[in-house]
């Protein structure tokens, strides 16, 4: 907004005319600096067309000055205006005596302010940042915490600890080989978005949408614990992955009505993808296929395959 100028100066005492041009000489100056000076020695054609009373002006101009940011007060000797420059006082208005001195006070409030402005997106965007940080460390255990039983369901009996035989490690490797074909894609992604949405986008960001996606990864990793930890109940292990694919379908829609909403989005994709993964997921398991466990593994694999082909700028942005 720009600053307004009260001037105050001489205007009965000496030359009225002359009085009137310094006055407007210097309201001149200051609008080509760009403020915006208020010149109660306007009043002076109104005063010759229609007289009042001489406290009837400066009771007027006693209404204007608390609007202004700053008096300038012109020199020579002024009862009016001296009274003007005590109101200022009382109001804490700054005071000046030169155009010089009251420039360079506005510089100085005007990099002050930008400073403050600079500071304040900078901490709230450190802000952001430890949030996104802290997310982003909570997944990653929870999914170290997934792979590590993934492995331990894979290469040890679950009731006695003892390291299976290499025929029940390879009948057990199908299920295996399809969690993790899903948490590579799912931990790159949950990253990459949360770079997307929160740091690298320059738009606003939607309150509490971080609190939708932390419940929802959060949820989405004790799904992918739930898949290592089933990894030798056969179809219940897939079914956890269809589970972990259902919550991130629903999610993805509702994160590009928030995000992306008229726009081509990741999370879309992932929906589309996802429920398509699903739907024949469910065809294998209620049609008469053979090795099934084998099939959904393949599902799995070709649902990743398809997730990088079509989402690839997002999973591996352009370098800048």
């Amino acid at each position: 907004m720009v600053a307004r100028i009260y001037i105050a100066g001489p205007y009965t005492k000496g030359d009225v005319a002359v009085n009137v041009r310094t006055a407007y000489e210097a309201a001149n100056r200051l609008a080509d600096l760009g403020f915006a000076p208020f010149v109660p020695h306007a009043t002076h054609f109104w005063h010759i067309l229609f007289p009042r009373p001489y406290e009837f002006w400066l009771e007027l101009d006693r209404e204007f000055l608390p609007c202004c940011a700053a008096v300038l007060r012109l020199p020579g000797e002024s009862n009016g205006a001296d009274k003007e420059v005590e109101l200022a006082h009382q109001l804490k208005i700054p005071v000046f005596t030169s155009t010089t001195e009251l420039v360079e006070h506005f510089r100085v409030v005007a990099n002050r302010k930008k400073m403050n402005e600079s500071m304040t997106t900078e901490i709230g965007q450190s802000i952001k940042e430890r949030a996104v940080d802290s997310l982003q460390q909570i997944y990653a255990v929870i999914i170290a915490l997934a792979i590590a039983q993934a492995i331990e369901s894979l290469l040890k009996d679950p009731l006695h600890g003892d390291l299976l035989a290499a025929s029940q490690i390879f009948a057990g490797l199908p299920a295996f080989v399809a969690f993790v074909v899903t948490v590579v894609p799912f931990w790159h992604g949950m990253n990459r978005h949360l770079d997307r949405c929160y740091l690298e986008k320059k738009a606003a960001v939607v309150h509490r949408a971080l609190l939708l996606d932390f419940g929802t990864f959060f949820l989405e990793a004790i799904l992918l614990f739930a898949v290592g930890l089933s990894l030798r109940s056969g179809v219940w292990s897939f079914f956890f992955l269809g589970l972990l694919l259902s919550v991130d379908m629903v999610w993805g829609a509702l994160s590009h009505r928030i995000h992306f909403r008229g726009h081509k989005s990741h999370v879309l994709k992932w929906s589309k993808i996802n429920l398509v993964a699903i739907v024949i997921a469910v065809l294998v398991v209620v049609f008469p296929i053979p090795h099934k466990i084998t099939a959904l593994m393949f599902v799995a694999i070709l649902r990743t395959i398809v997730d990088y082909s079509l989402c690839s700028p997002f999973y591996f942005p352009p370098s800048r």
